[in-house]
């Protein structure tokens, strides 16, 4: 329902605010926020490490119509994910990208 969208979707932007992560759009509205992750940092790449932990990001490589498009954004959903969750989530996102 839109009441548990929009919990989530609070919980996800203090919990992305909290973790010092740059959110590059999304949250106003919809299921999910673009994050830009730092320099060096590969969403390919940090994509496999989150999946071992049981933590999907989309990589946004694939929304980038150029030849060799930029591979340091990805997207966050909270659609489906209970809101206890998030904070944890969000905890293991950060902490794989300072590892990278």
């Amino acid at each position: 329902t839109a009441r548990a969208y929009g919990k989530r979707r609070k919980v996800m932007a203090e919990a992305i605010q909290a973790a010092g992560i740059e959110v590059a759009g999304g949250g106003d509205g919809g299921s999910s926020f673009w994050i830009c992750a730092p320099k060096g940092v590969d969403t390919e790449e940090l994509a496999g490490r989150l999946r071992k932990k049981s933590v999907l990001i989309e990589s946004g490589a694939v929304f980038f119509p150029e030849p060799s498009p930029s591979r340091r954004y990805f997207r966050l959903a909270y659609s489906s994910i209970p809101e206890e969750r998030i904070p944890e989530g969000i905890s293991l996102v950060a902490t794989a990208m300072a590892e990278v």
